[in-house]
């Protein structure tokens, strides 16, 4: 269903996209949609059509650019390269034994994190947190 707005001048049609539509359009079925439209902001409200609801094609389009955006966004991000107690003791020209004792410490100088029963390493944190140049 095609509707003209006006804009200035000019006369740009806007298009109501049926439920049908957007399900196709987004990937989500009817019940995830309501879900989405129960959330305020979550995604663009639809406009009463008699009995029916339709969506402003317009508002659709943006609402799925900005979730490309997002991913592209944390795409670029890089996540911490995370290493074991004897890579961190060899690029820090200290022993295990050292590593050992800071971690157990009240305030430890090198940080770590668990993953598991595992501990490991962010290289980066630990070079800037020890003043190490990579």
């Amino acid at each position: 269903m095609d509707v003209h707005s006006s804009t200035s001048d000019h006369r740009r049609p806007i298009r109501l996209l049926t439920l049908h539509e957007v399900e196709q359009r987004t990937g989500y079925r009817k019940t995830k949609l309501y879900e989405l439209l129960d959330e305020p902001g979550a995604f663009p409200q639809p406009v009463r059509h008699g009995r029916n609801i339709r969506f402003v094609e317009s508002e659709v389009d943006a609402w799925i650019a900005a979730r490309i955006a997002e991913r592209d966004a944390t795409i670029g991000a890089t996540k911490p390269l995370l290493v074991t107690e004897k890579e961190v003791a060899a690029a820090l020209r200290v022993s295990t034994s050292f590593l050992q004792k800071d971690r157990l410490a009240e305030l430890p100088r090198v940080p770590f994190v668990r993953v598991g029963p595992h501990v490991r390493y962010d290289l980066a944190a630990v070079r800037e947190a020890m003043g190490v140049a990579a």
